[in-house]
């Protein structure tokens, strides 16, 4: 609680005197709760589901590769990600009123979309 007890220089009092309110202070941070992505990956597209809770507004950025994929205020977010062949970053950050960060940092998100490929060295072609 504070306690606000204001006068001018001749002595008034504010009306109404004292003037109270309530204050609270926000150290807690976002929570994220991010569905399960794998490692590695054959499909270029992978669902991506995240919960964001906290008790005062929040902000959310989604990266894909240093790019933003997602920007907003929903506690609810479910997109698609389009992966790059090999390996990717995810970075997802949450910031609310207060200024408390929530991040996850995903650098293991791999694509290998590429098939393998099989070369018969012995015996030669054409031999028994």
């Amino acid at each position: 609680s504070v306690v606000l007890r204001i006068s001018d220089s001749v002595g008034q009092k504010a009306i109404p005197d004292p003037k109270s309110m309530q204050v609270s202070i926000d150290r807690t941070a976002p929570i994220l709760n991010l569905e399960p992505i794998a490692s590695s990956n054959r499909n270029s597209i992978v669902p991506l589901s995240l919960t964001v809770s906290d008790h005062s507004p929040t902000q959310t950025t989604i990266l894909l590769n240093s790019l933003s994929v997602y920007s907003g205020d929903d506690t609810f977010i479910s997109l698609t990600l389009s992966l790059n062949e090999g390996l990717n970053d995810l970075l997802i950050t949450s910031t609310d009123a207060a200024g408390n960060v929530t991040q996850i940092q995903r650098s293991d998100i791999f694509l290998d979309s590429t098939p393998p490929q099989i070369t018969i060295t012995s015996p030669t072609e054409g031999t028994v």
